[in-house]
């Protein structure tokens, strides 16, 4: 973000009226960026966790993210490195100027 000339993001900010944080945040530009490993739908499952309902949970938290009226911007390992309109530098950009 700081090569790309993004600006600094609040990080593990706390979204106003829900029990969540955000991995990143532009709190005045109404942006939050979530970074996506694939670990939290797979090895951090809890003995019997179901990888389809962690994804199902994540989808909901999202959506009571937007509903506060915030614009949700996910990312993973290959868009942070990734050149063109796909990825996350590129992403960030055109929230963060809506």
């Amino acid at each position: 973000m700081h090569l790309a000339g993004l600006p600094v993001p609040v990080t593990q900010w706390r979204i106003p009226g829900t029990r969540y944080r955000a991995d990143f945040a532009w709190p005045d530009r109404g942006v939050v960026g979530e970074f996506d490993g694939r670990t939290k739908y797979g090895r951090t499952l809890h003995p019997g966790g179901d990888a389809a309902e962690a994804l199902w949970e994540e989808k909901r938290r999202e959506d009571r993210i937007r509903r506060t009226g915030l614009t949700v911007v996910r990312w993973t390992w290959q868009e942070i490195s990734g050149p063109g309109p796909h990825g996350m530098v590129a992403a960030l950009h055109r929230a963060l100027r809506a």
